[in-house]
């Protein structure tokens, strides 16, 4: 905003950002950032879903694929072990219909517990 005319498109040159971002930050810098919500970056609901929100049987189906490999005592308070690795329970999933990467196999174990 300092720079004047052209100081948009000189900043979209100098730092890769699109020209139409660059004027959106300098309209919300104009507006004192009134609009942005308190204490986040992005606004509320951006970003993908969750892969158990676009295909809701995923956490059915993970536990269906372990009722099999899943060892250890059943009356133990000590966590049961599973004896695939994520890559292939992640693989089964995509081979049963569910794609689903290996961090959300993970965090569909935790939740699985």
């Amino acid at each position: 905003m300092r720079i004047g005319r052209g100081g948009q498109h000189l900043i979209a040159q100098v730092t890769g950002l699109n020209r139409h971002t660059i004027a959106r930050g300098c309209r919300e810098l104009q507006a004192d950032l009134q609009s942005r919500p308190v204490g986040r970056v992005r606004r509320v609901g951006g970003g993908r879903p969750a892969a158990e929100a676009r295909d809701p049987a995923l956490p059915d189906v993970l536990e269906a694929l372990l009722e099999s490999e899943t060892v250890g005592d059943p009356m133990a308070v000590r966590a049961k072990a599973k004896r695939s690795s994520l890559a292939h329970l992640s693989a089964k999933l995509a081979a049963a219909g569910h794609p689903a990467s290996r961090p959300t196999a993970s965090r569909l174990l935790r939740k699985l517990e």
